[in-house]
Protein backbone atom coordinates (compact mmCIF):
# COMPACT_ATOMS: atom_id res chain seq x y z
CA UNK A 1 0.00 0.00 0.00
CA UNK A 2 2.77 2.41 0.81
CA UNK A 3 4.38 1.71 -2.56
CA UNK A 4 1.06 2.61 -4.24
CA UNK A 5 0.81 5.81 -2.20
CA UNK A 6 4.41 6.70 -3.07
CA UNK A 7 3.85 6.08 -6.78
CA UNK A 8 0.70 8.19 -6.65
CA UNK A 9 2.62 11.04 -4.99
CA UNK A 10 5.33 10.81 -7.66
CA UNK A 11 2.72 10.96 -10.46
CA UNK A 12 0.97 13.91 -8.84
CA UNK A 13 4.36 15.66 -8.66
CA UNK A 14 4.74 15.19 -12.41
CA UNK A 15 7.14 12.25 -12.49
CA UNK A 16 6.67 9.61 -15.16
CA UNK A 17 6.06 6.09 -13.86
CA UNK A 18 6.95 3.10 -16.01
CA UNK A 19 3.62 1.39 -16.81
CA UNK A 20 5.27 -2.01 -16.27
CA UNK A 21 5.75 -1.14 -12.59
CA UNK A 22 2.05 -0.39 -12.23
CA UNK A 23 1.03 -3.54 -14.11
CA UNK A 24 3.34 -5.72 -12.01
CA UNK A 25 2.11 -4.26 -8.73
CA UNK A 26 -1.55 -4.60 -9.74
CA UNK A 27 -0.96 -8.23 -10.74
CA UNK A 28 0.50 -8.97 -7.30
CA UNK A 29 -2.57 -7.57 -5.52
CA UNK A 30 -4.84 -9.41 -7.95
CA UNK A 31 -3.04 -12.71 -7.35
CA UNK A 32 -2.96 -12.23 -3.57
CA UNK A 33 -6.70 -11.62 -3.16
CA UNK A 34 -8.53 -14.43 -1.38
CA UNK A 35 -11.67 -15.97 -2.86
CA UNK A 36 -13.84 -14.19 -0.27
CA UNK A 37 -12.53 -10.79 -1.41
CA UNK A 38 -10.11 -10.11 1.45
CA UNK A 39 -6.33 -9.94 1.48
CA UNK A 40 -3.94 -11.44 4.01
CA UNK A 41 -0.42 -10.81 5.16
CA UNK A 42 0.64 -13.74 3.00
CA UNK A 43 -0.42 -14.82 -0.47
CA UNK A 44 -3.97 -15.94 -1.19
CA UNK A 45 -3.16 -19.53 -0.28
CA UNK A 46 -2.29 -19.05 3.39
CA UNK A 47 -2.95 -17.02 6.49
CA UNK A 48 -6.45 -15.83 5.74
CA UNK A 49 -7.60 -12.26 5.14
CA UNK A 50 -7.22 -9.38 7.58
CA UNK A 51 -8.84 -5.96 7.62
CA UNK A 52 -5.47 -4.19 7.55
CA UNK A 53 -4.43 -5.91 4.35
CA UNK A 54 -7.87 -5.72 2.76
CA UNK A 55 -7.99 -1.94 3.11
CA UNK A 56 -4.49 -1.95 1.60
CA UNK A 57 -5.67 -4.07 -1.34
CA UNK A 58 -8.71 -1.88 -1.98
CA UNK A 59 -6.63 1.30 -1.86
CA UNK A 60 -3.73 -0.07 -3.90
CA UNK A 61 -5.84 -1.52 -6.69
CA UNK A 62 -7.80 1.74 -6.86
CA UNK A 63 -4.57 3.68 -7.31
CA UNK A 64 -3.25 1.23 -9.92
CA UNK A 65 -6.56 1.35 -11.83
CA UNK A 66 -6.31 5.16 -11.73
CA UNK A 67 -2.83 4.96 -13.24
CA UNK A 68 -4.14 2.73 -16.02
CA UNK A 69 -7.15 4.98 -16.68
CA UNK A 70 -9.52 2.23 -15.55
CA UNK A 71 -12.72 2.95 -13.68
CA UNK A 72 -11.69 1.84 -10.20
CA UNK A 73 -15.23 2.28 -8.91
CA UNK A 74 -16.37 -0.44 -11.34
CA UNK A 75 -13.49 -2.87 -10.67
CA UNK A 76 -14.98 -6.18 -9.40
CA UNK A 77 -11.83 -6.93 -7.34
CA UNK A 78 -12.24 -3.66 -5.46
CA UNK A 79 -15.99 -4.22 -5.04
CA UNK A 80 -15.27 -7.68 -3.65
CA UNK A 81 -12.73 -6.22 -1.21
CA UNK A 82 -15.18 -3.54 -0.07
CA UNK A 83 -17.81 -6.26 0.40
CA UNK A 84 -15.36 -8.21 2.57
CA UNK A 85 -14.84 -5.06 4.65
CA UNK A 86 -18.61 -4.56 4.96
CA UNK A 87 -19.17 -8.17 6.04
CA UNK A 88 -16.34 -8.05 8.57
CA UNK A 89 -16.63 -4.39 9.54
CA UNK A 90 -15.17 -3.32 12.86
CA UNK A 91 -13.59 -0.20 14.27
CA UNK A 92 -12.69 -1.70 17.65
CA UNK A 93 -10.38 -4.34 16.09
CA UNK A 94 -8.42 -5.20 12.99
CA UNK A 95 -10.85 -7.81 11.69
CA UNK A 96 -9.74 -11.22 10.54
CA UNK A 97 -12.57 -12.76 8.58
CA UNK A 98 -15.34 -13.84 10.90
CA UNK A 99 -12.80 -14.09 13.76
CA UNK A 100 -12.78 -10.72 15.50
CA UNK A 101 -10.74 -11.99 18.45
CA UNK A 102 -7.47 -10.71 17.05
CA UNK A 103 -6.56 -7.04 17.10
CA UNK A 104 -2.99 -6.88 15.82
CA UNK A 105 -2.12 -3.58 14.15
CA UNK A 106 -5.51 -2.12 15.04
CA UNK A 107 -4.64 1.58 14.59
CA UNK A 108 -2.80 0.79 11.36
CA UNK A 109 -6.02 -0.84 10.12
CA UNK A 110 -8.05 2.25 11.08
CA UNK A 111 -5.71 4.50 9.10
CA UNK A 112 -6.01 2.02 6.21
CA UNK A 113 -9.79 2.21 6.48
CA UNK A 114 -9.50 5.99 6.13
CA UNK A 115 -7.25 5.62 3.07
CA UNK A 116 -9.55 3.12 1.38
CA UNK A 117 -12.67 5.17 2.10
CA UNK A 118 -11.10 8.38 0.82
CA UNK A 119 -9.45 6.81 -2.24
CA UNK A 120 -12.58 4.90 -3.28
CA UNK A 121 -14.65 7.99 -2.49
CA UNK A 122 -17.24 6.52 -0.17
CA UNK A 123 -18.65 7.44 3.22
CA UNK A 124 -20.13 3.99 3.69
CA UNK A 125 -18.69 0.51 3.93
CA UNK A 126 -21.84 -1.55 3.69
CA UNK A 127 -24.25 0.11 6.11
CA UNK A 128 -21.42 1.57 8.20
CA UNK A 129 -20.30 5.17 8.09
CA UNK A 130 -16.62 4.32 8.47
CA UNK A 131 -15.54 7.81 9.52
CA UNK A 132 -18.27 8.49 12.08
CA UNK A 133 -17.89 5.08 13.70
CA UNK A 134 -14.09 5.21 13.64
CA UNK A 135 -13.92 8.77 15.00
CA UNK A 136 -16.37 7.94 17.80
CA UNK A 137 -14.21 4.95 18.76
CA UNK A 138 -10.93 6.88 18.59
CA UNK A 139 -12.13 9.84 20.62
CA UNK A 140 -13.21 7.46 23.41
CA UNK A 141 -9.76 5.79 23.34
CA UNK A 142 -7.65 8.94 23.52
CA UNK A 143 -5.50 9.07 26.63
CA UNK A 144 -5.40 11.99 29.07
CA UNK A 145 -2.10 13.14 27.56
CA UNK A 146 -3.68 13.25 24.07
CA UNK A 147 -2.07 10.04 22.82
CA UNK A 148 -3.48 6.69 21.69
CA UNK A 149 -2.16 3.22 22.42
CA UNK A 150 -3.65 0.01 21.07
CA UNK A 151 -3.61 -3.25 23.02
CA UNK A 152 -1.02 -4.93 20.81
CA UNK A 153 1.32 -2.00 20.23
CA UNK A 154 4.33 -0.99 22.26
CA UNK A 155 4.43 2.42 20.64
CA UNK A 156 2.11 5.28 21.48
CA UNK A 157 3.82 7.26 18.72
CA UNK A 158 2.69 4.92 15.92
CA UNK A 159 -0.83 4.55 17.25
CA UNK A 160 -1.15 8.30 17.83
CA UNK A 161 0.07 9.04 14.30
CA UNK A 162 -2.38 6.56 12.78
CA UNK A 163 -5.25 7.94 14.89
CA UNK A 164 -4.49 11.53 13.88
CA UNK A 165 -4.21 10.60 10.19
CA UNK A 166 -7.61 8.89 10.43
CA UNK A 167 -9.25 11.83 12.22
CA UNK A 168 -7.73 14.40 9.83
CA UNK A 169 -8.82 12.39 6.79
CA UNK A 170 -5.24 12.68 5.66
CA UNK A 171 -5.71 10.92 2.30
CA UNK A 172 -6.88 12.87 -0.75
CA UNK A 173 -9.45 11.28 -3.05
CA UNK A 174 -8.16 10.24 -6.45
CA UNK A 175 -8.46 13.05 -8.98
CA UNK A 176 -10.56 12.34 -12.07
CA UNK A 177 -7.59 12.49 -14.48
CA UNK A 178 -3.90 11.67 -14.36
CA UNK A 179 -1.55 14.61 -13.85
CA UNK A 180 1.09 13.01 -16.05
CA UNK A 181 -0.99 13.04 -19.25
Amino acid sequence: MYAALGLRACAEAGLQIDPRVIESAAKWWDKAQHGDGGWGYRDSGSGGPWGGMTVGGVGSLSIYDWFQDKHWKADPRIAKGVQWLATNFAVDKNPKGADHDKSHWHYYYLYGLERAGMIVGTDLVGAHNWFDEGATFLLKQQGPDGSWKGDDSKSRVWDTCFAILFLRRGTKPLPPKMYTK
